[in-house]
């Protein structure tokens, strides 16, 4: 979740928006995830510059303002330019991953594009912001460190249980990673 995303200006044009626009995804592999989302967030500036009011991703439910999408399509244009694979998938998490999302007594992660286990945090841990600093944490100690490094230090779990079944949309073949209260 991030916050001051959004401005008064943004919710005011979308409030009066007229055309709407939608874009279908193609379909990916895992070898191809990170690559796909840097597409996806470069057609976004580029749907921008051509006038674009407004930017949502539909399947993660995220939406923010122009300004932060603007941010965001430059890191990422930097992250391209200079090859910097880590970096491409953060921007990608923070572009078109929403987060936190409830679950009973879950606050989680939506990691599934992103090769990385789903991350599940007590509700108890705190706020949103906290929850969101924790995931994303997780999210790139695991991408930088590798997933068993972080669960030693976190002292955390992983499992292939999971809500959604194998054919499902949200299934994450990569598991799901539980840090204690």
């Amino acid at each position: 979740m991030e916050f001051n995303a959004w401005s008064k200006a943004d919710e005011e044009v979308v409030a009066g928006h007229h055309p709407v626009l939608h874009v279908l995804g193609s379909s990916m592999n895992q070898q191809e995830t990170v690559k796909v989302s840097m597409a996806g967030l470069m057609l976004v500036g580029s749907l921008i510059d051509a006038g674009a009011v407004a930017v949502k991703g539909k399947s993660a439910g995220i939406a923010p303002g122009l300004d932060r999408w603007k941010e965001l399509v430059r890191q990422g244009g930097e992250a391209l330019k200079s090859g910097d694979m880590l970096t491409q998938q953060r921007i990608g998490r923070l572009a078109f991953a929403k987060r936190p999302l409830s679950a009973g007594r879950w606050t989680v992660s939506v990691f599934i594009l992103w090769e990385l286990p789903e991350v599940h945090i007590p509700v108890s841990v705190g706020d949103e912001r906290q929850a969101v600093a924790t995931i994303d944490g997780v999210g790139d100690d695991i991408a930088k460190r590798g997933l068993q490094a972080v669960l030693k230090q976190r002292h955390a779990s992983h499992s292939f249980g999971s809500t959604h079944g194998v054919d499902e949309f949200k299934f994450n073949p990569y598991g799901i990673v539980r840090l204690s209260g």
